[in-house]
Parts: C-alpha cells; sequence; structure tokens
C-alpha cells in the first residue's frame, strides 16, 4: 500500500471517529413539528418575521437551491421554513418564543413537515397505503413529494436531527380533514406510539401538543373537531390541547391569518415553557427582538426619508433600514402604525404629545403606511400619498444599497406628460401618462417604439412613475445604452362601457365566479379600450413607429393579466409581451393547455415564434405561495410547449415595487432589438 493510499485510509478513519464520537448536545432542544395546511401555514411574511435569533434553527426538509439549503441540514430559521410554503405558520413564532424566553446557552430546532388537506391516517405507518388509495390525486402528489410516506420523512429527518440535539415535545397541528371522526385521539396516539419506538424516545420526556381548529368564535367552518380535539389529553396523558379562541382567521374560516399564526405559536410556546418549568416572560415580545423599538430616539444614521413632504424631519431612514415615525396627536389615547407589509405595532406617547415608534430593518423598496388614531386609519401628514389599494396612503422609501438603477442621476431625462382621449368604447374621457425619451422635441424626426405599461389592482395609471419610478429606469438604461429609446404609455387600468354600472370588484370573495365574472367584464372593456381608443391616440399624437413590430405591452399583477388577454387576442398589434408577478392569472389554479387557452395562440410554437419577439415572464422569489405556483404552472407549461420565453424571479422581493422595478430594468433592454419581419 503507497502512502497516498495509507493516506486516504487514515484520512477515512479519521473521520468516521469523529462521527462516531460525536455526542448530541443536550442544550440544542429539538421539536418535530407536523400536521395539515395550518401546520404548513401560509401566512404574509413581515419584517418582524424575518428577525431571528441565530439560536432558533431549523432542519432544511428539501434541497433549496434558491436558498443554498440541503436537505437534512440546519439553518436560521429565517421564514418561510419549509419548501412548499412561502408564508408563516405558528412554529415561526413558537420558536421566536421560546428563545426569548429560555436561557441564553439553549437553542431551539424544529423539524417541520406538513401536508395540506390530509386526514391523520396518512401518518400512520402502517396504515398509510389504504388511506392513500382512495385520497383525491392533488393529496396522493402532495404526498408522493415525501417519497410517499411523509411519515417515514419526518423519522428520517428526525433521526438526523438527532444527532445534534434532544428531541423535547411535538407540535402538532390536525383535525380539519377529520373534523367527525371521534377515533382522531386513538389515531393520534398511534401516530405518537409509533415516533416513540422509531425514535427511541421516552413517553413520558417528549409531550405532545396539539393545537385546536379555527374556533366557533371566529366562525370556524370545521369548528365542531375542537370537542374531539379536546379529548385527546384522555387518551394520550403526556398530551396538551392549545386553545384557538379569538385567534383571526381568513375569510375562509379554515385557515389563520398572519397575527393568528404568531398569536398561536406563542399559546404553544408558553405550554411548553411551562411544562419545562419556565414561565413566559410577557414584557418580551418575540416579534420586537433585535432590533425594533418603540423609542425614536435610538443611535443610528438616520436621515429624513426621499418621499418627506418638504422640510418634514420624519419618517426618516438609517443605513440598516430602520425607520423612525413621529406624529403629534397630543389628545390620542391610542396610536397604531400600520406597515402593509411590516410591522403592525404599538406607538409611545412622548411628553410632548408626539407618537414615536423605529421599526427593525425593512427590506428595500417602498413600503405603505397608515397610522391607526384612536380607531381612526389616517395617512402620515408628514409623507407624500401614494395611491394603492384603492386609497391613497403613506408610504416611506428605504433605498437599495449599491442600487442606481430606478434613482435620479446626472444624466439626460426624458418627460413624463399627462394626456386626456376620448373613449367611445367608455363613452368618457380618460386619463394616461407618457413618458418621451430625452430629445425627444430635438430630434423631431425620429419616430419611436412604444411599450404600453400598466399598474396592478389598486392602484392607477400614476403608479409606474411614482412608486415603480419608471422614467428614471428608462433615462439610465438609456444613458449606458442599454436599451432602445422608446415611448411609454401609461393607461388607467379600470373601465366600464359607455351605459353600464361598474363592475363589482369588491365583496364578493377573491376566486368567486361573481368577481371573476366582474373582472372580466372589466378587462374586456379595457381590451377594447386600448385597442381602439387609445392606440390610435397615441399614433395620432406622438411620433410613433406604428405597427406590431414596435409595439409592446408589460404589466404588474392585474396589468400582467390584461397584458396576457390583450396582447394574445391581438398579435396584429403586438409583438414583445412581459408579465410581472401576474402573467396568466385569469387561469386560476390550473395549468395552461397550450392548444385550447388564449385562442391557442400557442399550439404551434414555430408560428409563435414568427409573431413573437419575446414573451417575458417574472416573479418575485418571497411572493405569496399561490402567486408563484401559478407562475410556475404558466413557465412550465410553456417550455413544455416548446414556447420561446424569458422566465426572471427577483431574489427575496415579494409582491411589491421593489420585484416590478427591478422586472422593468430587465425586460426593457430586450424591448425593439428583432428587425421587422
Amino acid at each position: 500500500m503507497n502512502m497516498k493510499t495509507v493516506s486516504i485510509f487514515l484520512a477515512m478513519f479519521l473521520t468516521l471517529s469523529t462521527r462516531a464520537l460525536a455526542t448530541p448536545d443536550p442544550n440544542f432542544h429539538i421539536y418535530l413539528c407536523f400536521g395539515q395546511s395550518n401546520m404548513e401555514g401560509g401566512g404574509q411574511i413581515e419584517e418582524q418575521d424575518r428577525l431571528v435569533d441565530k439560536r432558533f434553527q431549523v432542519m432544511a426538509d428539501f434541497d433549496v437551491p434558491i436558498r443554498g439549503w440541503k436537505k437534512g441540514q440546519w439553518y436560521d430559521a429565517i421564514p418561510p421554513l419549509t419548501r412548499r410554503t412561502r408564508g408563516i405558520s405558528l412554529v415561526d413564532s413558537f420558536g421566536k418564543t421560546m428563545i426569548a424566553n429560555l436561557p441564553e446557552h439553549i437553542r431551539i430546532g424544529v423539524v417541520k413537515v406538513s401536508v395540506p388537506g390530509t386526514k391523520i391516517e396518512l401518518w400512520d405507518k402502517d396504515g398509510f397505503r389504504e388511506y392513500l388509495a382512495t385520497a383525491d390525486a392533488w393529496k396522493v402528489k402532495l404526498a408522493d413529494e415525501y417519497g410517499g410516506n411523509p411519515y417515514a420523512y419526518l423519522v428520517e429527518l428526525a433521526k438526523i436531527a438527532q444527532q445534534s440535539g434532544v428531541i423535547k415535545g411535538i407540535l402538532l397541528h390536525q383535525g380539519e380533514s377529520n373534523a367527525e371522526d371521534k377515533d382522531w385521539p386513538k389515531k393520534v396516539k398511534t401516530v405518537y406510539d409509533n415516533l416513540m419506538k422509531d425514535l427511541n424516545l421516552k413517553p413520558e420526556s417528549v409531550p405532545l401538543l396539539a393545537g385546536e381548529v379555527v374556533n366557533a368564535d371566529q366562525g370556524g367552518e370545521k369548528a365542531g373537531a375542537n370537542e374531539i380535539i379536546n379529548k385527546l389529553p384522555e387518551t394520550l396523558p403526556n398530551s396538551y390541547v392549545i386553545s384557538s379562541a379569538g385567534l383571526p382567521c381568513n375569510p375562509d374560516r379554515l385557515h389563520f391569518t398572519a397575527e393568528g399564526y404568531r398569536q398561536f405559536g406563542k399559546r404553544y410556546a408558553e405550554k411548553m415553557l411551562s411544562i419545562l418549568g419556565y414561565k413566559l416572560n410577557e414584557t418580551q415580545s418575540p416579534n420586537t427582538t433585535n432590533g425594533s423599538s418603540n423609542s425614536a430616539q435610538e443611535a443610528g444614521d438616520f436621515q429624513p426619508a426621499t418621499t418627506n413632504v418638504w422640510g418634514a424631519e420624519y419618517p426618516r431612514v438609517d443605513s440598516k433600514g430602520r425607520v423612525q415615525l413621529r406624529l403629534k396627536a397630543p389628545d390620542a389615547t391610542k396610536v397604531r402604525v400600520n406597515f402593509w407589509s411590516g410591522p403592525k405595532a404599538e406607538m409611545t406617547k412622548q411628553a410632548d404629545g408626539f407618537w414615536t415608534f423605529t421599526t427593525p430593518p425593512l427590506v428595500p423598496g417602498l413600503h405603505y403606511y397608515t397610522f391607526i388614531i384612536d380607531g381612526a386609519e389616517v395617512s402620515d401628514p408628514s409623507s407624500h400619498a401614494f395611491f394603492g389599494g384603492g386609497k391613497y396612503a403613506s408610504a416611506v422609501e428605504v433605498p437599495e444599497p449599491g442600487s442606481t438603477y430606478y434613482s435620479i442621476q446626472d444624466v439626460p431625462h426624458g418627460q413624463v406628460r399627462e394626456v386626456w382621449y376620448h373613449s367611445k368604447v367608455t363613452g368618457s374621457w380618460r386619463h394616461a401618462l407618457v413618458y418621451l425619451p430625452p430629445n425627444y422635441d430635438t430630434q423631431t424626426r425620429q419616430r419611436y417604439p412604444v411599450l404600453y405599461l400598466q399598474h396592478g389592482g389598486g392602484e392607477d395609471e400614476t403608479g409606474w412613475i411614482r412608486q415603480g419610478r419608471a422614467n428614471f429606469i428608462l433615462d439610465n438604461l438609456l444613458a449606458e445604452g442599454k436599451c432602445k429609446p422608446m415611448i411609454v404609455v401609461m393607461a388607467y387600468g379600470y373601465a366600464r362601457r359607455a351605459g353600464q354600472s361598474a363592475p363589482v370588484l369588491t365583496g364578493p370573495p377573491a376566486g368567486s365566479p361573481e368577481r371573476m365574472k366582474a373582472l372580466q367584464e372589466m378587462m374586456s372593456t379595457f381590451e377594447d379600450d386600448v385597442t381602439q381608443a387609445l392606440i390610435p391616440f397615441i399614433d395620432k399624437t406622438f411620433r410613433t413607429i406604428p405597427d406590431r413590430d414596435h409595439r409592446a405591452m408589460a404589466g404588474l399583477s392585474m396589468g400582467g393579466m390584461q397584458t396576457f388577454q390583450i396582447t394574445l387576442n391581438h398579435l396584429d398589434l403586438f409583438s414583445y409581451i412581459g408579465g410581472f408577478s401576474g402573467a396568466g392569472g385569469m387561469l386560476g389554479d390550473r395549468k395552461m393547455d397550450p392548444k385550447t387557452d388564449y385562442n391557442g395562440v400557442f399550439a404551434d410554437p414555430a408560428a409563435f415564434a414568427r409573431k413573437v419577439h419575446l414573451l417575458w415572464i417574472g416573479i418575485g422569489t418571497a411572493e405569496p405561495e399561490r402567486m408563484r405556483a401559478g407562475i410556475h404552472r404558466l413557465h412550465d407549461a410553456l417550455t413544455e410547449a416548446k414556447i420561446q420565453h424569458v422566465f426572471y424571479e427577483s431574489p427575496g422581493t415579494d409582491h411589491e415595487w421593489q420585484t416590478w422595478r427591478r422586472s422593468l430594468k430587465e425586460f426593457a433592454p430586450r424591448l425593439f432589438q428583432k428587425a421587422a419581419q
């Protein structure tokens, strides 16, 4: 045996010996978490949820390349905690509450496996095959993601976890699918007993905490199951039931809101802490440690936000992304700040009558917020107002470090003009904004291609300029020679036909037939307005190149749906198409059929490629799971149909302006690069 071989064997021996000698850390407490959809979660992730102590860890349930996660390895428990959801669950708040109330030397790790919509029988190691044999196809598909046996998958991960720490408890949330099953407690005990045996655990040392489903006081759809769930301790002595009373839920009355999950997780933790001999410290909130404060006097390099009105010192933003807020309301008894995608917190009244609050670090981008003063929602008088969510609201801009692509620079600037055009489709005057590239007024012989760029639901035609900064994005791209000079038209996306009442877009639940019908009516009217009124007006008023090879359309969210409907119905008018977080939205939860959907334009990939120079779709990696799933289904269907397209994912951004700013930055340079065919 040569020296090289000896060295290899010696290295292998030392590695194996080290592993053999390694012992689990008794101060690393591990909790197994399983159940169905409420265990998986889906609550909107806010900034307070992303602030996680490194003592709180999660074991990756799958490889997640976009996050650099490998199955079976530990990572900081920054949500989402599983591959299958983009939201929070009760486990997030459970871990944070535990960490906030345990000694510094103790760490918390969670192992989480959940399968929405399935019965407790799925977790029976001996009976799961019988259950799956008659289960709905979509439930079988979900189980297949876990090798067809989620129980075995959980045990596999748990055994890996036991190499690092000690399993101290089991968290369960399941019962909606067994709502009338009086044998549910016995079936849970069977699963528990199998876990004790397969993981060599002592039942007296590993309690099981089971939460109620949405409570009757919230109109819970399956609230009757709670009577059965509460009998679990009679069958399984080392189990505890966690009340869901008062926890807010979604309109479906089956799933909790993000705040409901936060409160629920805290209740699980409070019970577990008492079992371990600790008391919950009510003065320390797990969602406001590591950076948030209700004092505006923290040290930092705070500067007035660029979104402030002239002369206003607050809101203020520092280099960490924290925002200081200050509001004068000396007669108010209670003031809350309400960030739409961030903290919702009580403000502190100072002696001078001002109320103050400092947020934890927020992700870069534009953040809508309002104040709730003694129950009345108002905008911040120190901040500019932006139209979003169907109303004017305050917003603060948190800069993205190192990014200048959407900020005003010392480069030639285009102009944004307001125009009014009369539409016979709607029988009314309609408003639009038009971006004209630099030198439009001096180079009078030059004609330009046109991009029609649409806003999202709840916003209007000002959004792409005021919130999205589209004019600065185009100015900067042009100055760098990265895109073609173009005219950009931003029109008001809501429309109703002349003589008809406005379609009802609020009231009926999202996805309901009534809501979808109203949306389709509005989109059909807007389609006719764009093709019969707006385009002819723009071509008549400005120096355009009025043909399909020099005309593009794109939009965000609702505007993306409008874009796909209008362009794919009118390929005689458009050859460049872009959907930002909204392409294919009218398909609902089903996969696109290239032969029938959109009038079959995707049935012949070669013919489509001859007509469409660019098909572009994008999404943010942190957007809600349903939106991401829909875009990914569309991307997969286009790929299978061999339709050439560009698929873009904005890293770390949600359904927000930072996603759409980045999308425009990536989309615009690809426009009008092909010669007319």
